[in-house]
């Protein structure tokens, strides 16, 4: 009866995970392995390649089904018993193996790997044994016979144990085919759409003792929320970072190989739970354990922190995951503010208005590029001559409306505003600076940091109308193809989608880009202030493209409907004077005046 039973049970396995999933629409329409492979938590490094090969997804997810229900008939195939059986075996070896290839299961594929091979036939070993060689088989005796000499055999049972009554066989017996019972039951009934309600106590034994089984494993695979996990902390010295990646936290970006992240399947299975509203109780102390952990191995301590699970639903079709906050640690301050003395409490209430912005400005949404979309990008950047040529091209300067003219040198940082009476001396990266009003450098603190703070905010948007197609690729940066397009001239463009996952000055803006199919350039630019916003802000040209040395960059920004543009007097320089970014009684045409007249090589619209 015990190997009865085994073998039932591993044939149930398979029927009833195959019959499971033939209820689920994403199973019949052959979706479900390339779903599976999107889901992060579990994808390997071999699922994230079969993802982009939907077509033998398919192919794999109809085999998968044929295979479950299939496979029980096989294993007891009356004819050419030992061919048919040892040929599925091996075939349901190789299944599970794929699937340990494609998704981290824990030990699951492996030990059943080591299930099915109980089913090999005496066929196959016969076999086996007479394709090895014979030195094969005299050393495989000769161990026999040794380990019979070095480890002892087991002791004889008890007599009353050898002597066991027919009444106390036949309980054996009885018990275990009430088990075999209750498993094949158990199999059956949680195949109903409405399953039949045992007993308490029947239930409880059968739960007990895994009895009562269910197999759908991943069939409503298409229901379940699966993503990664954000971990937002903000140190005593109110830095804010990502607890999981040890780094500053500037914008949230979607980790590259989550599953990687996880050191076993154990913590995996830990967070996903966490995850569940029905587990709010193991969240307490995840977060403990994450500030010990962080406080273990930094100078700076962590104070406080917040975790969201970002995802979505797989096979639906949508374009962005979902931000979900799950708790936050602690859930109330530890420190009584009141009890302070004056500093301490500036600081900490300070540090705690930094954080609640931080949190506050985080999307609830996180869009993801697509493969149309990057494409578009790179053609793109090759057409504006290449990445190479951008990188290269140094000293950049151009006229905003306003009008306010910037010279910007991109291998320091360090930028020259020219508005009106004012001129803007600093450096993007520390943001600090000089700043002359009239000729005369402002020397009161709040009102020079009001005026670099506005030069770097002018810097953002102005920057972004000259090199806004060299930044798509941005981290941060979402870009999907969205089809076929018409400019007002009738010409055929590709459009392009674009969206901000919390990155610069306004990451609620989305943009529509279309891109000229025969030249492979911007030629208009849409823009949305809102993420949902059906109407546009704005729509201008994006062409008049010219050639500053190998790189192009475009001159016409005007509206659709008008006929005269302003003028950006656009310049790309190669080498300038330092004191075009440190004297303030120079100016830019004077500094590229003498550029032209020392030789240099430079290009100008």
């Amino acid at each position: 009866a015990l190997v009865v039973a085994v073998f039932l049970q591993l044939v149930m396995f398979y029927f009833f995970a195959g019959l499971f999933k033939h209820r689920y629409d994403v199973w019949m329409r052959g979706d479900a392995l390339w779903v599976f492979t999107n889901i992060e938590e579990y994808t390997r490094t071999f699922g994230l390649w079969l993802k982009d090969y939907p077509l033998a997804c398919k192919a794999l997810t109809y085999f998968t089904l044929v295979l479950e229900l299939g496979a029980p008939v096989l294993l007891f195939f009356p004819w050419k018993t030992g061919m048919v059986r040892t040929f599925t075996v091996i075939v349901l070896a190789g299944f599970h193996l794929g699937i340990q290839l494609t998704v981290y299961i824990g030990i699951f594929e492996i030990l059943s790997i080591v299930a099915v091979g109980l089913f090999l036939p005496a066929w196959f070993w016969e076999r086996l044994a007479a394709f090895l060689p014979r030195s094969w088989t005299g050393a495989r005796d000769a161990l026999g016979k040794r380990l019979l000499h070095v480890v002892p055999a087991p002791p004889p049972l008890p007599a009353r144990l050898r002597a066991r009554s027919p009444l106390a066989r036949r309980a054996g017996s009885l018990a275990c085919g009430a088990a075999l019972a209750l498993m094949l039951f158990g199999n059956w009934n949680s195949s109903r759409e409405t399953p039949i309600k045992l007993p308490s106590v029947l239930h409880d034994y059968g739960k007990h003792l895994a009895l009562l089984q269910n197999w759908n494993i991943f069939s409503s695979i298409e229901d379940t929320f699966y993503g990664w996990y954000l971990v937002v902390g903000q140190l005593e010295d109110g830095r804010i970072v990502d607890v999981l990646l040890d780094e500053d936290f500037e914008h949230v970006q979607r980790p590259a190989h989550f599953a990687r992240r996880f050191p076993n399947h154990n913590t995996r299975r830990y967070w996903r739970l966490m995850a569940r509203k029905e587990n709010e109780w193991l969240r307490p102390g995840l977060g403990r354990y994450l500030v010990a952990r962080w406080n273990e191995t930094h100078e700076v301590p962590l104070r406080r922190l917040q975790v969201y699970h970002v995802g979505s639903i797989p096979g639906r079709g949508q374009d962005f995951q979902e931000l979900k906050p799950l708790f936050h640690y602690p859930t109330q301050s530890e420190v009584d503010v009141a009890s302070l003395p004056q500093d301490e409490r500036r600081v900490f209430l300070e540090n705690l208005a930094v954080w609640r912005d931080r949190l506050t400005s985080l999307p609830r949404r996180i869009h993801d590029s697509d493969p149309g979309g990057i494409a578009l990008v790179e053609a793109l950047e090759r057409a504006m001559g290449g990445r190479d040529a951008y990188d290269r091209a140094r000293h950049l300067s151009w006229e905003f409306t306003g009008p306010r003219r910037h010279l910007w040198d991109r291998q320091t940082n360090d930028v020259r505003i020219e508005a009106g009476e004012l001129t803007v001396l600093m450096n993007l990266d520390s943001r600090e600076g000089r700043v002359f009003e009239g000729g005369r450098e402002v020397q009161d603190s709040e009102r020079r940091r009001e005026l670099l703070d506005q030069g770097y905010r002018w810097w953002q948007n102005d920057s972004y109308w000259v090199v806004m197609p060299w930044k798509l690729r941005d981290s941060g940066v979402a870009v999907r193809g969205l089809g076929e397009g018409r400019l007002h001239d009738g010409r055929v463009t590709d459009l392009l989608g674009v969206r901000f996952n919390g990155v610069g000055a306004t990451p609620g803006n989305r943009y529509l880009l279309a891109i000229d199919r025969e030249t492979g350039l911007l030629e208009q630019w849409t823009f949305f202030r809102g993420r949902r916003d059906d109407r546009p802000t704005f729509t201008r040209r994006w062409s008049g493209w010219k050639s500053f040395g190998d790189l192009r960059l475009a001159t016409d920004k005007r509206r659709p409907n008008e006929t005269e543009g302003h003028d950006w007097r656009l310049f790309v320089a190669e080498e300038l004077t330092s004191r075009a970014y440190l004297d303030p009684e120079v100016s830019i045409d004077a500094v590229f005046r003498e550029y032209r007249e020392t030789g240099g090589a430079q290009s100008n619209s």
